[in-house]
């Protein structure tokens, strides 16, 4: 079976909305195990190994989907954020799957100001252009993450 890498920002990890996203995928890949970063952060592993220990889970899937910041973000809820690009360990995990040469998707979602899902939609990237997309420094999402955090667990009281 295929494996689906589903690279999203920290924020969402451990959420109702990153369960609903996952179903949704299992969905739109039915041939494909969904492999969530989120179910490895308590390994002992990642503090020796950081992001090269995701690089190695990345290595054994097939697909690749990814979630930017902008997907996040309702246009009127804090417009000011560092709610745009591709938060930095993303754009890390986008970059190996790259050079690795994965079938990299796109997910791309709307939410209403209480992060209601509004809609849902995957875009298949051929040729992954990172130019399109501003990259996050780490600092930049750190704040952004820390800030949706608190957004979410206001909005579904996690």
């Amino acid at each position: 079976m295929r494996k689906l890498y589903f690279a999203h920002p920290k924020a969402l990890y451990g959420s109702k909305l990153e369960d609903t996203l996952i179903e949704l995928l299992k969905i739109s890949f039915p041939s494909c195990d969904i492999i969530n970063p989120a179910d490895y952060q308590d390994l002992v592993e990642i503090e020796k190994y950081k992001m090269q220990y995701f690089f190695s889970i990345i290595d054994i899937c097939s697909d690749f989907i990814y979630m930017s910041m902008d997907s996040l973000f309702p246009n009127s809820v804090l417009p000011n954020l560092y709610g745009s690009g591709i938060s930095a360990g993303v754009a890390r995990e986008l970059v190996h799957a790259i050079v690795k040469d994965l079938s990299i998707h796109e997910l791309k979602t709307k939410f209403d100001s209480s992060f209601i899902l509004q809609s849902f939609s995957i875009v298949n990237r051929l040729n992954a252009n990172l130019n399109f997309y501003d990259i996050q420094s780490i600092e930049e999402t750190r704040k952004a993450n820390s800030e949706l955090l608190e957004l979410l667990k206001e909005s579904f009281n996690n």
